[in-house]
């Protein structure tokens, strides 16, 4: 709007002006920009769940459990995640104006214009200058991998839910007043068949304890009554998320979940029968037993009870199958 005036340290002759412009761009491809943290948090909480139900299945997979209780297979819908992106400038839209200087010097036959004091007005990128997948906020395919990741997590804790619904099941038909499991105690090259006898409860009414009764069938004088404890809820830890820093786009990073137990039903020794004697294995298991601390554990999976049950010098270990 101002006429141009001789550009400054230039000869008449050069014929150069220097110019105050008013500019005006429209793109003709979206300029994007990153997210804001908030939204940027919200795509890293699903994919941070999805993968917590991922470690809790390899987990559960290299588990004790997995045999028992069936297979459980969860896998994330895209084996990348794509980095959001949103719209900063549309295409086709005007970009706000811009003012500055520019110069315009006459060449002969036409006016030849340089860049004086001018900045782009823009503090976005094209597509391509993002390295890596990256999906627009609120596009198709945006809502597309969202949605993808919400059934993913749905069907894996559906999943789950039944997995940890069958192993409460066998908890509670193995563990049922008057379930006899029958086996044997070994130590070293020594086998003596037992039977081991659920018994009521103890008052109080909570399912995660229980009683149970061994008798060395050889030598029925030998009784051992144990209250015990059960994992009634399938002991795989989820990993807990740590937290991604203030104003970060990372996927928050996981925790390991807990190693798995080894075992799931805890006893002690409420009281024994029989005669010391460590000249033979009924006795050198008395003597064990009653000096064993509290807390020890068994494994009881299947129909299956394994573990050590005593110990005196060396392990006495326990390997029972649930009678028909």
């Amino acid at each position: 709007m101002d006429p141009p005036v001789p550009m400054p340290n230039t000869s008449p002759a050069d014929n150069v002006w220097l110019l105050k412009v008013k500019v005006t761009l429209t793109p003709d491809e979206d300029l994007l920009v990153l997210p804001s943290t908030e939204d940027a948090r919200a795509v890293d909480a699903l994919v941070n769940e999805l993968n917590g139900l991922i470690q809790w299945r390899n987990a559960y997979a290299n588990s004790p459990y997995a045999k028992a209780c069936g297979d459980l297979e969860i896998t994330a819908p895209a084996t990348t995640v794509p980095q959001l992106l949103t719209v900063r400038y549309p295409k086709n839209a005007p970009l706000p104006p811009v003012y500055g200087k520019m110069a315009a010097e006459w060449q002969v036959d036409h006016w030849q214009f340089f860049k004086v004091d001018l900045s782009a007005p823009v503090d976005g990128k094209l597509r391509t200058d993002f390295a890596g997948p990256t999906m627009i906020q609120g596009s198709p395919e945006a809502n597309a991998f969202l949605q993808a990741e919400r059934d993913a997590i749905a069907q894996a804790k559906q999943q789950i839910e039944a997995v940890r619904g069958r192993y409460a099941d066998q908890m509670a038909r193995s563990t049922r007043p008057g379930t006899t499991f029958r086996g044997q105690i070994s130590f070293h090259q020594t086998m003596l068949p037992c039977e081991l006898r659920f018994l009521d409860p103890p008052p109080g009414g909570d399912p995660r304890f229980t009683a149970f009764q061994i008798t060395l069938t050889s030598n029925p004088s030998y009784q051992f009554t144990y209250h015990a404890k059960l994992a009634t809820e399938l002991p795989i830890a989820l990993p807990t998320p740590t937290p991604a820093p203030t104003n970060s786009y990372a996927i928050p990073i996981l925790d390991g979940p807990s190693p798995v137990p080894k075992n799931n039903l805890t006893f002690s020794l409420v009281r024994s029968s029989g005669q010391e004697d460590n000249r033979a294995v009924p006795g050198e298991m008395l003597i064990g037993a009653r000096s064993m601390g509290p807390d020890h554990g068994l494994l009881l999976l299947g129909g299956h009870l394994d573990g050590m049950i005593s110990y005196y010098q060396s392990p006495l270990i326990l390997s029972a199958q649930q009678a028909q």
